[in-house]
């Protein structure tokens, strides 16, 4: 598989659904993105900060990547619970003006599970890491 075939552009209707989930952190600074697939990606969705000197270059500070293929077999229910986990690891520093991709303690915030439920998070966990196990198989 080509290079091209793995990363490709990220389909605009998830872009979208991704925005709207983020405005509810309300970050009190203005955070610039860059979206992408990665079908090989063994995770709904992964947010990665991009280093300086490139975030410069591409007019980004953060990358998100999707699976699209898991993006569309899972419910919205464990969607939104994924995006929201991996939007809840972003941390801005105010005086500082930066951002900071913080791994929490445990798979998931307090916030998330009391939101949600564990069993519910619990579930969605479950389901990404059973498809990428099949993905693997095939």
């Amino acid at each position: 598989m080509l290079k091209t075939e793995q990363y490709y552009e990220l389909d605009q209707d998830i872009v979208d659904y991704f925005l709207d989930l983020e405005k509810n952190f309300s970050f009190a600074i203005d955070i610039k993105y860059l979206f992408q697939t990665n079908t090989k990606q063994k995770q709904l969705i992964s947010i990665k900060k991009i280093p300086d000197n490139y975030a410069v270059v591409l007019n980004a500070e953060i990358l998100v990547t999707v699976n699209e293929e898991y993006f569309n077999v899972m419910d919205d229910n464990i969607r939104k619970i994924l995006f929201e986990q991996e939007i809840d690891k972003i941390l801005p520093n105010l005086e500082k003006g930066t951002l900071k991709i913080v791994q929490p303690s445990l798979k998931t915030s307090a916030g998330i599970v009391k939101k949600y439920s564990y069993e519910s998070v619990e579930r969605a966990n479950e389901t990404q890491r059973l498809l990428a196990q099949n993905k693997l198989e095939d």
